[in-house]
């Protein structure tokens, strides 16, 4: 058992405790998602776990041995192994053979056991075939399995997994959940710290910190009935959210996971009493009544759900789910990469660029290739790609940071000048640098010729859009801040500056709930200022809609550009970018309810899905 006992922790500069009497426990073979806003502790109390913090008061101990005591401290280290938020901190060898024994070569093992040991490692995270990879060159998703790998090699009892989906596109995040629950399965003890709601009600149990204190402690159906998800401040996602309707009404939901499919099945199971197996989805008229339809829900001969085909299962490959036969659409139904008519007035764009890193080495790559992409004021323009496919490159080449090896990026119909495009990166605290929160925000202002109490003044509010407390936290080191509140000052250090275009690389990652209801007023702030507003993202659910355009990369090259709303109609084009469908699309396509009706309106949904179930 990894326990807690009324474990307290407080930071040098901290007014407060940051951890105040917190207890619970993990159990061999158990998932505890561990969930609270940015700031609660969570990964304070990670780095307690592994005996890198010592708590100030309060006991752990790992299977009864105390990580408090120094002659125990090292079969503690060798129990509980940790997996940090970026698994490139903690990677350090140049091979990934090299990385996985890293630990067990540390341990003193046998040289047999050591081979024995990162071949089990390897095979158990799916990471045959790249032993002698380089770890800088593989995705994030390979990087982030092989940090579980080196890990795993220190054959720990228990993982503490601190936000190891947050950077992954949603082929990365399933491979690593399925790897999770194999683990759990084998009887290790996990400790999942998330703000994601699917993963918490995927959990054995959940616990939330928030004020320094454990304020939930119970399984995760507690969060689907009722109100305390909203009462905790915590994130729901779309799935969760329309389970939570449906199950209001009276669907009995599934154990978990809730995905598309489970949740359809469910629907299924609700309308099977019917003799002939099927019902008819009615389309919602103009007084609110339910009429009309066009397909059988469900009653295929064969006991699938329409619109199911053999694997057309979400995130398992096939065909996309709903979409009869896999042929893909002619090009005259999308729009596709080329030259874009129009002027450049008020544009941020990209014309047909090229980009390839390390030129005429053994590590040659081509990035993007004749990409061509536009940017106007006062829009959203949501970029969605699989890991890989050129989507921070592009940021960077418009925000001018670098030059594309062919084509142009230009801005008002010239070059891109100070101030005219921000960038926030995709891990912020590489972008934060001074010694106080206030000096770094206020940085850039002064360095576009701002006095200094105007910088600070500018910086401040900056600051208070993006929820910090000035007051509070600006004298505080940038480097003491927790992985959400250094991303919020990150991204207030860049609308300090006013810019006419601001780009944003993963701004939801890692943060809570409050967090992503900050970053999605900010972009509609910006937006209405006359701001233009481009987001990379894997979250598609929190950014689609809200996009006005989208633009789907695909190994370095767009394969579907338009208007946000056209989007639904096209799911193939996902497929073909390497993308799983977003839930509530192939929740619809499942049970044949026509995207374009609702799309992400969840009480449409659930409304529609009653006339069904009726």
């Amino acid at each position: 058992m990894l326990s807690f006992d009324d474990i307290t922790f407080t930071y040098p500069d901290a007014p407060s405790p940051v951890l105040d009497g917190v207890s619970f426990s993990v159990a061999p073979g158990e998932c505890v998602a561990l969930a609270g806003p940015n700031g609660g502790g969570k990964s304070t109390l990670a780095r307690i776990a592994c005996g890198f913090l010592a708590p100030d008061s309060g006991r752990v101990s790992v299977d009864g041995l105390s990580a408090l005591d120094k002659a125990t401290l090292r079969q503690v280290r060798c129990r509980v192994g940790i997996v940090f938020q970026d698994p490139a901190a903690q990677i350090v060898s140049s091979s990934v053979t090299d990385e996985v024994a890293f630990g067990p070569g540390n341990l003193g093992l046998p040289r047999d056991e050591i081979v024995r040991r990162v071949g089990e490692s390897i095979r158990t995270c799916g990471l045959e075939g790249r032993e002698q990879r380089e770890p800088h060159t593989l995705s994030g998703g390979e990087q982030q399995r092989l940090a579980v790998a080196g890990v795993l090699a220190m054959r720990p009892t228990y993982l503490v997994l601190d936000e190891p989906c947050a950077m992954l596109d949603p082929v990365g995040r399933r491979e690593l959940r399925r790897l999770v629950g194999q683990l759990r399965d084998q009887g290790h003890g996990i400790l999942l710290i998330t703000h994601d709601a699917d993963e918490m009600v995927s959990a054995d149990r959940v616990v939330v910190l928030e004020g320094g204190q454990v304020r939930l402690d119970g399984p995760p159906q507690l969060l689907i009935t009722g109100s305390l998800l909203d009462d905790l401040g915590l994130d729901s996602s779309p799935m969760l959210s329309l389970a939570r309707g449906l199950h209001a009404h009276g669907l009995e939901l599934p154990a978990r996971p809730i995905d598309p499919m489970s949740l359809a099945e469910a629907v299924r199971a609700r309308t099977a009493s019917d003799a002939d197996g099927r019902h008819e989805v009615r389309g919602e008229s103009g007084d609110g009544g339910l009429q009309g339809g066009s397909h059988a829900m469900a009653g295929c001969g064969d006991g699938r759900l329409a619109g199911q085909h053999g694997d057309d299962v979400p995130g398992k490959g096939g065909d996309v789910p709903g979409c009869r036969g896999s042929a893909l659409p002619e090009q005259d139904d999308c729009s596709f990469p080329g030259d874009i008519p129009g002027g450049t007035e008020g544009m941020l764009e990209a014309h047909r660029v090229t980009y390839t890193y390390a030129t005429g080495t053994s590590l040659e790559h081509r990035a993007l290739q004749d990409v061509s992409v536009r940017l106007g004021k006062g829009e959203m323009v949501l970029v969605l790609g699989t890991t890989g496919s050129g989507k921070s490159t592009l940021l960077t080449l418009l925000s001018g940071l670098v030059m594309p090896d062919a084509g142009s990026v230009r801005c008002d119909g010239r070059d891109i000048g100070p101030g005219d495009v921000g960038l926030v990166f995709q891990r912020p605290e590489r972008q934060l640098f001074a010694d106080t929160v206030l000096d770094d925000v206020s940085f850039g202002p002064g360095n576009l010729g701002c006095g200094r109490e105007v910088a600070r003044e500018t910086a401040a509010g900056a600051l208070r859009q993006m929820g910090i407390d000035p007051h509070e936290y600006g004298q505080r080191s940038p480097f003491s801040l927790s992985g959400g509140e250094a991303r919020r000052v990150a991204i207030a250090g860049i609308i300090a500056m006013h810019p006419s275009f601001v780009l944003f690389d993963e701004p939801s990652a890692g943060l809570d709930a409050a967090g992503r209801e900050t970053v999605l007023q900010l972009i509609s702030d910006l937006k209405e200022r006359g701001c233009g507003v481009m987001v990379v993202s894997h979250d598609v659910d929190t950014f689609l809609g809200e996009a006005d355009h989208v633009v789907l990369l695909e190994g370095g090259t767009v394969g579907w550009q338009g208007p946000a709303r056209e989007l639904v109609q096209h799911p193939v084009a996902f497929q073909r970018s390497g993308l799983e469908l977003p839930g509530l699309l192939a929740f619809q396509r499942l049970v044949d309810i026509a995207p374009s009706d609702c799309s992400y309106d969840i009480d449409r949904i659930v409304r529609l899905v009653l006339g069904v179930m009726s």
